[in-house]
């Protein structure tokens, strides 16, 4: 074949790299940013330590997110997608309290994934240090858990129960307040059985026949 026979070449590519596509250099970042943020203190990851974690330029974060604010309010959103609907599944039960909550305990001191706390918890703990963007989706996330504890609170009371003289707004407060106490135990590297035995005491008045054997 002479070179008369080849394909002409396109002269507005020569010289240039070929580069990762956007959408699989955003999932990068957005990734090592959710992992960064989760498995440590979120307001004192950088946007350039996880540059350097996921080996990306600077300005390709700002690039794709366009703020720092808006880089943690999108790892959030990925974390609660993996995270949340497992836990939302046992909450939708429609059993006695003290079923869904022996499920709720495993869930919480046994899953792997909570050894490095909460991401959303952590994100609680520290709305005086986040960003409108990612302040307005951690109060959505609460309203959101809020209202799942309230229905599986009300939806199970004739079932097992519950210390109904408190309003229902202020047992399922109470409740998230535990579930929260308990994740960040896990990340404190507290013994898992301690936790467990804690976790029971504090939700039994909820549900007092957690304890019974």
């Amino acid at each position: 074949m002479s070179s008369a026979d080849l394909p002409p070449k396109n002269v507005n590519n020569i010289g240039k790299k070929r580069g990762r596509p956007r959408k699989l250099e955003a999932d990068i970042i957005l990734d090592t940013a959710m992992r960064a943020y989760w498995h440590g203190d979120p307001t004192s990851v950088s946007v350039n330590m996880i540059c350097k974690s996921a080996g990306i330029a600077k300005p390709s974060v700002y690039r794709e997110f366009g703020s720092e604010d808006e880089l943690m309010c999108a790892a959030l959103s990925r974390y609660s997608e993996q995270v949340f609907p497992a836990l939302f599944q046992i909450l939708n039960q429609e059993a006695a309290l003290s079923k869904i909550f022996r499920e709720l305990i495993t869930f919480i001191c046994d899953k792997p994934e909570f050894e490095q706390g909460c991401f959303y918890v952590k994100l609680c703990h520290s709305k005086h240090s986040l960003g409108p963007k990612t302040l307005e989706q951690v109060e959505a996330l609460k309203t959101k858990a809020q209202e799942k504890y309230e229905a599986c609170l009300k939806m199970n009371e004739s079932h097992d129960f519950s210390a109904d003289h408190f309003p229902l707004k202020v047992r399922a407060h109470y409740l998230a307040e535990q579930i929260a106490w308990a994740v960040n135990q896990r990340s404190l590297g507290t013994n898992k059985n301690k936790i467990k035995q804690m976790f029971t005491l504090a939700l039994s008045s909820l549900a007092p026949s957690l304890i019974v054997s």
